[in-house]
This record gives structure tokens, C-alpha cells and sequence, in this order.
């Protein structure tokens, strides 16, 4: 809908800077858009939302664990400064990504699933 706003983590961005440049690049053209409500969260050099690799983990696994941390900080973050009428919703294709974020209580989904509901 036209009111959704749409944040992409810069681990999400830098992600996709080496799976698909040209996914990248497109999504780069949507966060310079002012039209759109993309926004990018440099969830890297944010203290609350940074996570450490740890040694026995894939760099894959990190960056998993990252977009679930600044998930959580973000619920909590805006259910404390609203009304408590805004959703976070995990997108992922991982199946493990999506399984821990629904352990964790998160609210996650597919991209089909997200397309599919919205």
C-alpha cells in the first residue's frame, strides 16, 4: 500500500552488492528516489543494532543474525515511539533466517508472502 515504508539494512544492501550488482544498483535508484519511501539504516555503525562475527559463524549466518538484531531494536524502538500502529516485517528467502526470527518472536516473511498479503 501506499503507506509502507520500506527500510533496507545496509548489511541487506552490502549483501547484495556481491550476490547481484545489478539488483544493487536498482535498489540504490529506489533509496535516491525521494518519490519513494525507501529509506537505507546503516545498521553497521549503529551501536545497538552492530553484531560481531562470531568465530564459528558464516559470514552468511552473521549477516542473518545482523537483520534479526536491528528487527528486534526496530520493534522495540518504534513500539516505544508510536502508538504502536507500525509493523516490522523480516523479508527473507532463508529458511533457517526465517525459522530464528520466528523464535524470536519476530514478524517475518517471504517475499512472495509479503506480495501476496500487501
Amino acid at each position: 500500500s501506499s503507506d509502507t515504508n520500506v527500510v533496507v539494512l545496509q548489511t541487506v544492501l552490502e549483501e547484495l552488492k556481491h550476490l547481484n550488482l545489478s539488483l544493487h544498483n536498482r535498489l540504490r535508484k529506489l533509496l535516491a528516489d525521494q518519490s519513494k519511501l525507501f529509506s537505507l539504516f546503516s545498521n553497521e555503525h549503529h551501536k545497538e543494532t552492530f553484531v560481531e562475527r562470531q568465530p564459528s559463524e558464516s559470514p552468511n549466518d552473521r549477516n542473518d543474525r545482523a537483520i534479526r538484531v536491528c528487527a528486534d531494536w526496530f520493534s522495540r524502538h518504534l513500539q516505544a515511539s508510536s502508538s504502536g500502529g507500525i509493523s516490522i516485517i523480516v523479508l527473507t528467502h532463508d529458511f533457517n533466517n526465517k525459522r530464528m526470527a520466528l523464535e524470536q518472536g519476530l514478524q517475518v516473511m517471504s517475499l512472495r508472502e509479503y506480495v501476496q498479503a500487501y
